[in-house]
């Protein structure tokens, strides 16, 4: 009996450590990054802002900002904290808003028409969210 209780406890540890974990939210890959906008019409064009970790944003007409890294952080982890990689909402209408996560090699997007509210609550509220403070920066930048 002594024999398979060391041989399942072997087992369990073998595959504890063998768990490929997700790649954080939270790490140091200046990498990551968050991109909001909107577009669609009758050209399809986008125009949106992209935030890396360092609070640094760059817009699609080529300007340049900085929030504070503490918001950035924030920002980063609701992404974890709202459970929005876990969401699967593509319905863009012919004018649409999305949000989009590059996070490692993962790359999430979720859209929805641009005439009508998110129907995921946490997508509605990271986008208000980010959205405001990004507003914020250009008010004071």
């Amino acid at each position: 009996m002594d024999k398979i209780n060391c041989y399942l406890l072997f087992i369990a540890l073998i595959g504890l450590f063998s768990c490929k974990s997700n790649k954080s939210l939270t790490g140091n890959d200046q990498n990551d990054k968050i991109r909001i906008g909107n577009g669609g019409g009758f050209v399809g064009k986008e125009q949106w802002t992209e935030l890396g970790k360092n609070g640094e944003y760059t817009m699609w007409t080529g300007g340049k900002g900085k929030i504070k890294k503490n918001d950035a952080t924030q920002l980063f982890l609701n992404i974890s904290n709202l459970s929005l990689f876990s969401v699967d909402h593509m319905q863009p209408g012919n004018l649409y808003q999305f949000v989009e996560f590059r996070i490692g090699d993962q790359i999430k997007r979720i859209s929805w028409d641009a005439n009508k509210p998110c129907p995921i609550p946490n997508v509605n509220l990271f986008y208000k969210n980010m959205n405001s403070i990004l507003q914020k920066s250009l008010k004071t930048n």
